[in-house]
């Protein structure tokens, strides 16, 4: 059961801090100026080949629950990007 509720907590921290690198800049841009269709889309994959392989070396390594750290970091992630994505 303790298990369980660690995987919940490092879920939410993980999902907190990997929507963060997901939706901030990984370069600074002069001010209005805008990345090209292609920039954007490898910028885009780059992230998320990042977040990927370091969620599944994270339950490798730390051997926590899959299932409840899953949803947790689902929850924190997606809650973090689609509040960003109303604010602006």
């Amino acid at each position: 059961m303790l298990n369980h509720f660690y995987s919940i907590i490092v879920g939410l921290v993980v999902g907190v801090v990997y929507s963060m690198l997901f939706i901030s800049s990984f370069n600074v841009r002069p001010s209005g100026s805008e990345p090209s269709g292609l920039q954007q889309i490898l910028t885009f994959a780059a992230r998320f080949i990042f977040i990927i392989i370091a969620a599944i070396v994270l339950i490798i390594y730390v051997k926590i629950s899959i299932i409840w750290f899953m949803l947790s970091l689902g929850i924190a992630f997606w809650g973090c990007v689609l509040t960003k994505l109303r604010v602006k």
